[in-house]
């Protein structure tokens, strides 16, 4: 993208609806499912009534109404990809392997990462993947089943976390 291209979101109210009418035209062709180029602007063709989303436990953002497209950019290299297996008992007293897929969040450059309780319960391997493909065994820092948070931690350089806000400065 160049860097005279913007993108911007129509702003709105926050009664409006964000979603565009039904249309009865049965000749409509439907729209290209090919993202644009890396290096092409992207027109905004959405209907009006969609708005700027702000984020508001993210610092920085919230105040900024970036559009979301802006916000999920700045976090993309935050979030990660949890893989866990479990063994479990089958039928006949073998051990079935179970995988499970989830997502979290990268807290601090020490590769501390928040994600859910359900993802990584019972897990005897937890594997993460970061967004740029690497993957990393994970240990199991401690969770909690009533809030289903859990943290994990990778020994990783060149971490980036997220930044979080606080919830008083809403």
């Amino acid at each position: 993208m160049s860097a005279t291209s913007t993108r911007v979101a129509p702003q709105t109210t926050p009664t409006e609806t964000a979603i565009p009418p039904a249309t009865e035209d049965s000749n409509a062709q439907p729209e290209s499912t090919e993202p644009p180029k890396s290096d092409e602007p992207i027109e905004n063709s959405a209907p009006a009534s969609i708005s700027t989303v702000t984020v508001p436990l993210v610092s920085g953002l919230a105040t900024s109404g970036l559009p979301t497209i802006e916000v999920v950019k700045k976090l993309k290299p935050s979030v990660v990809q949890i893989v866990t297996e479990v063994a479990a008992m089958g039928a006949i007293n073998q051990a079935v392997p179970s995988m499970g897929v989830g997502t979290g969040v990268v807290l601090d450059k020490e590769g501390f990462i928040l994600t859910n309780n359900h993802v990584i319960r019972d897990a005897q391997v937890i594997t993460v993947t970061l967004n740029n493909g690497k993957t990393f065994p994970a240990e199991l820092i401690g969770g909690d089943a009533g809030t289903d948070t859990a943290v994990i931690k990778i020994d990783a350089e060149g971490l980036q976390p997220a930044v979080l806000g606080k919830s008083a400065d809403l």
